[in-house]
């Protein structure tokens, strides 16, 4: 909060009185244009690397619907829509497209659209302890690693639910020795109750946990040395989920019985203005929230989202999807071909899901990083991580390679990262 005064109370609001009086049409106009032109003045000025373009058909969808109608819909888990011209079958569309998309199905899975997945994250959280809770089981805990995004952590402290970190591995993914480890250490002191978060896309390095690998696993220690252990799992996808059918081998994470939750942004790789996210929930999980007046976690919620969701996806479609994104994957190839130097000899992390590459380095390198920041479709970050040997200092920098880049580009980052000091 210190930090949104500072930065937004101060530098923005000359005046910090409410008006009084109403202001000329004129006036406001002016301002507006102003500040909105203002806000996207340098390219990772505000948003980072996602200050990107959104579909126009999308765009169009939310002007449009924004005129006529900027309300709430109500509550689409407890009642689905029964006319085709309901606001409602915005969302139901999307949840049925991205439920087939994910290999799923009508009869297993529900959803709903919601703010992001952060949202999501929390959301599934308290469903994990409100399912167990009916299951008299009082003693569970969250497992995530270091490179989790902070909602998993928020979520934990909001529902009193206690966090155990589990190593990475080499390839910057939840370990899976240590995993097995963590579960079995904390059954054996009395938990029973256990919350996996699985990433597809960590934020900062853009590696992914081998979920399949781990229901694997969990299903071994439940039916081995675990008997009476209970487990929620849930995807947080935000970041790949969208683009993860469209590249590298097939992402079908619906077809596991293990799965109880998917959380996954629109508002990033989806193309569709913030903030649009989608919550997937398989049927049996809702069974515990019957009794709530409403089952989504906010309240007021807009159509916004599925209106503009539903546009873009329409418009661009199965094959629209793919052909953006093998373009990002020819791009990427592209960079990891040239590398030469120092460059090359850097450790370079690549999910099988994503459109970026994570080069490690030490902090000299990463200070050298940071120049390009404000040019380039990048990020740098450091973290103190645990591993499955222990904890370290983990610095790099996180490339992203967007369709809507051109080959040019790619050059022009590839001579200013030739031209530093590493």
């Amino acid at each position: 909060m210190t930090f949104l005064l500072r930065d937004t109370h101060s530098a923005y609001c000359k005046n910090t009185h409410f008006p009084a009086e109403p202001s000329r049409l004129a006036t406001v106009l002016r301002l507006l244009k102003f500040k909105l032109t203002s806000l996207g003045a340098g390219k990772n000025s505000l948003f980072g690397p996602f200050s990107m373009p959104v579909n126009s058909i999308g765009l169009f969808g939310w002007s449009l619907f924004s005129s006529l109608n900027p309300h709430g819909y109500g509550e689409l888990l407890k009642k689905f829509p029964s006319v085709s011209n309901d606001f409602q079958s915005f969302e139901a569309d999307i949840i049925a497209h991205m439920i087939d998309l994910y290999g799923g199905n009508q009869k297993d899975f529900t959803g709903m659209i919601s703010t992001g997945a952060s949202e999501g994250n929390i959301y599934s959280v308290w469903l994990a302890k409100t399912r167990f809770l009916k299951q008299k089981i009082h003693r569970m805990a969250l497992l995530i690693t270091s490179l989790s995004h902070e909602s998993t952590r928020k979520a934990a402290q909001m529902m009193e639910i206690p966090v155990y970190v589990v190593g990475l591995d080499k390839n910057l993914g939840m370990s899976l020795s240590s995993m097995e480890q963590t579960i079995r250490t904390c059954y054996q002191s009395g938990y029973r109750g256990f919350i996996l978060c699985t990433t597809v896309g960590y934020k900062k390095t853009g590696t992914a946990d081998k979920y399949e690998d781990m229901l694997a696993i969990l299903e071994k220690l439940k039916y081995g040395q675990c008997p009476t252990m209970q487990h929620f799992v849930w995807i947080d996808a935000a970041l790949d989920g969208f683009i993860a059918p469209f590249v590298g081998r097939k992402f079908l994470p619906l077809r596991h019985v293990g799965v109880d939750t998917l959380v996954v942004d629109f508002h990033k790789l989806g193309l569709t203005p913030y903030a649009a996210g989608l919550i997937v929930l398989r049927r049996t999980v809702t069974e515990h929230i019957k009794n709530w007046e409403t089952a989504s976690l906010l309240d007021s919620r807009s159509t916004l989202p599925s209106v503009s969701g539903w546009a873009a996806i329409h418009s661009l479609g199965k094959k629209g999807f793919q052909t953006m994104y093998e373009k990002s994957n020819r791009l990427r190839s592209e960079f990891l071909s040239s590398l030469s130097g120092r460059l090359s000899m850097l450790p370079t992390y690549i999910s099988q899901y994503d459109v970026s590459l994570f080069l490690e380095c030490n902090r000299h390198q990463w200070q050298q990083f940071k120049q390009l920041e404000e040019r380039f479709f990048l990020r740098c970050h450091h973290e103190d991580i645990s591993t499955e040997r222990g904890r370290k200092k983990l610095y790099g920098v996180k490339i992203y390679f967007f369709p809507w880049q051109s080959s040019d580009e790619t050059k022009r980052l590839l001579d200013a990262c030739s031209d530093l000091d590493i």
